[in-house]
């Protein structure tokens, strides 16, 4: 009888820390599916900021695709609003970077506006006054994008060696369990 209890009182403590584990492991993948969600949106509304971006170098735009180019301006600023809060972007630019981008997020049609430039001017930069800025942000837009990338690559090879670790565990107290003492 004392054997049976013995393990008896074996059997629940490895399902109990079955039952531990699983509630860990659980938890601790609820946080990476957090973080991996949030990157991914980080990723793809930096992606379309810089992709918009891409043509404000081009000189002045008119018309209908100066209307598009600022539509889409526009909709992705919401997106940068929302990275621009996160650790990985306030523990990582400085304060000027900062700066630039917020100036960038709350106006971005300013920087599609080229001001009236004389001949000399326009020689000097022929992408008038915006491209600088434009370029400016892009470059900590790209810095921003870079690392989220390696968040990312980080939490999913952490993510990979917790569900290996969790599995091996697993599988362990598995086998003690149907191999009691």
């Amino acid at each position: 009888k004392a054997e049976i209890a013995n393990l008896d009182k074996l059997i629940a403590e490895n399902k109990e820390s079955q039952a531990e584990a699983t509630e860990s492991r659980d938890k601790a993948h609820a946080e990476y599916f957090a973080i991996k969600t949030e990157a991914e949106q980080s990723l793809g509304a930096l992606g379309a900021a810089i992709e918009a971006l891409a043509g404000a170098g081009e000189g002045k735009k008119t018309g209908f695709l100066s209307t598009v180019h600022e539509a889409q301006l526009l909709s992705v600023t919401a997106g940068i609003r929302h990275v621009m809060s996160m650790s990985q972007v306030t523990d990582t630019l400085t304060d000027d970077e900062m700066k630039v981008v917020s100036s960038f997020v709350s106006q971005p049609a300013k920087f599609l506006q080229a001001k009236a430039l004389s001949a000399v001017q326009v020689q000097q930069n022929p992408f008038g006054d915006y491209a600088p800025a434009s370029g400016q942000i892009q470059g900590i837009l790209k810095g921003m994008e870079d690392t989220f990338e390696e968040t990312l690559k980080k939490e999913n090879a952490e993510e990979a060696e917790a569900v290996k670790n969790y599995d091996n565990l697993m599988s362990t107290k598995k086998q003690e369990l149907s191999t009691p003492e």
